[in-house]
C-alpha cells in the first residue's frame, strides 16, 4: 500500500500518484537529512547525481540505503523516508525514476534551507 492506494507490481501509477510520491520523497528527504553536516550532504548528492547519469537505479537505491541506515533508528521523523522509498521503489518507471531520484536530491539540499530558516546565525552557519 502506498500512501491509502493499494498497488501491485503489474499495475502502473497514475498521474496523481506519481506526483504524491515525488513530493512526498522531497519533504521526507529534507526532514531525514535535516541534521546532516553541508559537507556530508554535498558528497551524497555528487554521488546520486552520478548514478542518476549513469542511470544506475541499484547504485542510487544503495547508496540511499546506507546514508538512511545510520541514522533511521535515532530519527523517528525520518523514517517515513525510508518507507516511502523501499514501497515504492519497485513501481518507478525509467521516467518516474528520475523525478524521484531528482526529488529526493532536491530534498536533501533544502535540508540546508530549513536549518537556516530555524536558527538565525546572522546570515553564518
Amino acid at each position: 500500500m502506498i500512501m491509502g492506494v493499494v498497488v501491485s507490481g503489474d499495475e502502473k501509477l497514475t498521474e496523481m500518484e506519481s506526483s504524491r510520491i515525488v513530493g512526498r520523497l522531497k519533504k521526507e528527504a529534507a526532514i531525514f537529512f535535516k541534521d546532516t553536516s553541508e559537507n556530508y550532504r554535498q558528497k551524497l548528492i555528487y554521488t546520486l547525481l552520478n548514478s542518476i547519469k549513469s542511470q544506475d537505479r541499484g547504485r542510487f537505491l544503495q547508496t540511499l540505503l546506507r546514508a538512511t541506515n545510520s541514522g533511521t533508528r535515532d530519527n523517528i521523523e525520518g523514517q517515513g523516508f525510508v518507507a516511502t522509498m523501499c514501497q515504492s521503489y519497485e513501481l518507478w518507471s525509467e521516467a518516474l525514476f528520475e523525478r524521484c531520484a531528482y526529488a529526493i536530491i532536491l530534498g536533501i539540499m533544502s535540508a540546508n534551507n530549513s536549518i537556516n530558516n530555524d536558527v538565525n546565525y546572522g546570515g553564518r552557519e
